[in-house]
């Protein structure tokens, strides 16, 4: 969430090109990933307690890219810089049909090598709730096996936190 805060709000300012910087230098510096690879799709709910125990910190699987935290894929870029930042919010794939951001998600996860995609039916987003059935698809016919996963990533007391834990272990089971 951070990246997508900050690559997005912060586009332009030395703030962010500071933690760009810190960022590429500790990428440099990590480990590959080992375990199950998952692209998450949407919010991650990091207060979950089922959340931190099959991702935080683990060998056996990691979320590898989120879609929050991707920039827009442009080939043509403006010369003006604020043009060029206006073409990244036009562009972007939350901003216009849920079939932009289900193609935009499918690149993403195969650029990380994604074992799995996690398509989080954020409570309170219309948009998300709405493509989920049609992401899935999409999903597994491009070879992407897709979890959709109930929740609520702002409010603790939505939780479901025994459901959660138990349809994340499954998923994560089946992909090995």
């Amino acid at each position: 969430m951070y990246c997508g805060m900050t690559n997005n709000i912060l586009l332009g300012t030395k703030e962010e090109e500071l933690y760009t910087r810190r960022l590429l230098k500790g990428l440099n510096k990590a480990e590959s990933a080992r375990g199950k690879r998952i692209y998450w799709m949407h919010t991650i709910p990091f207060w979950s307690e089922a959340v931190k125990e099959a991702f935080l910190l683990k060998e056996s699987a990691q979320i590898v890219g989120c879609e929050l935290a991707q920039v827009v894929d442009l080939e043509h870029h403006a010369e003006d810089p604020y043009e060029d930042m206006a073409m990244r919010l036009v562009y972007h794939s939350l901003n216009g049909s849920i079939t932009r951001r289900i193609d935009a998600g499918i690149r993403h996860a195969k650029e990380t090598k994604a074992d799995g995609v996690v398509w989080f039916n954020h409570w309170g987003c219309k948009h998300t709730l709405g493509g989920s059935q049609l992401a899935k698809k999409r999903f597994e016919a491009a070879g992407l096996p897709t979890l959709i996963l109930d929740g609520d990533g702002c409010d603790r007391s939505h939780g479901g936190e025994g459901q959660t834990a138990t349809r994340l272990g499954a998923f994560l089971e089946m992909l090995s």
